[in-house]
């Protein structure tokens, strides 16, 4: 009377479709357990292989193409005295230790717009100032946020003050170098210097 066969009528057929549901359930399952601790190792793998920032030629070569961009940006950021901060998530002065993105806060949207054009042309992400007068300047060019304890890496390019503690030849070989981590720094010429934190 039924217009359709059911596998339940035939025992035989319903082995063989148990059987074949079994594997396919256990199919599926290990391909759910691989995805859950493949996706994960591979996350890891990726950020373990780019946690090293380009060689220094690399950076050099960024600075010589795009020199004036970088001596615009060391202009206002030296204009600019209460700024700490400055990324694509807004501005933070040495008064107030959050972020305020343009036009909130006291900081001109154009001038804004300006350091993230600039900031975006060599292919940097951020920029900070010390506080005074005459303070140092820094550039992030790279950065390795996902280091052991919130151990984070930066590397870039920097206006300094005062002649550095940790002057090396090479940031290249001093990363190899290292025992703990420490901000190195490689004249490039007048006050500009690579840093990176080794």
């Amino acid at each position: 009377m039924w217009a359709f066969d059911p596998i339940w009528s035939d025992p035989a057929r319903m082995g063989r479709a148990t059987l074949s549901d079994s594997m396919q359930m256990k199919r599926s399952c290990a391909l759910t357990i691989l995805l859950l601790l493949g996706l994960p190792l591979a996350l890891f793998v990726c950020a373990l292989w780019t946690r090293s920032p380009p060689k220094e030629d690399t950076f050099l070569r960024n600075f010589q193409a795009n020199r004036r961009a970088f001596e615009r940006l060391r202009d206002l950021l030296r204009a600019d005295a209460h700024v700490s901060t400055i990324t694509a998530r807004g501005v933070m002065t040495h008064d107030a230790h959050d972020y305020q993105l343009p036009p909130q806060g006291n900081f001109p949207a154009e001038r804004f717009q300006e350091y993230m054009a600039l900031l975006k042309q060599i292919g940097g992400t951020g920029a900070t100032r010390d506080r005074g007068e005459a303070g140092s300047l820094r550039i992030v060019l790279w950065s390795w946020p996902f280091g052991f304890a919130g151990e984070t890496r930066h590397a870039g390019v920097c206006w300094l003050d005062h002649e550095p503690p940790n002057k090396s030849l090479s940031l290249d070989n001093s990363r190899e170098k290292r025992t703990q981590q420490t901000t190195g720094y490689r004249w490039i010429e007048k006050r500009w210097y690579l840093w990176a934190s080794l």
